[in-house]
């Protein structure tokens, strides 16, 4: 999400980045993610078409998700 860019990129530029068990669901919620991510930095964001971000993001390492919230965007501990 947007909203999770911006905490990124307040932060040092790292961002998880973590798939849908399942395709077509819009509004995922904590159930509906895979427990294996990557964790990787943003390198380059510019505006993209329809109010959105194009981003570049090297990723760095696999990340296991222990815990999971979600306020305006999802955030994870874990290792």
């Amino acid at each position: 999400s947007l909203a999770a860019v911006a905490a990124a990129q307040r932060e040092g530029d790292l961002l998880l980045a973590v798939s849908n068990k399942a395709d077509g669901i819009d509004d995922p919620t904590v159930d509906d993610l895979c427990r294996i991510g990557v964790l990787g930095r943003i390198t380059e964001s510019r505006p993209g078409k329809s109010g959105g971000l194009r981003l570049v993001f090297h990723a760095e390492e696999r990340f296991h998700l222990r815990t999971v919230e979600r306020d305006s965007f999802f955030s994870a501990s874990g290792e």
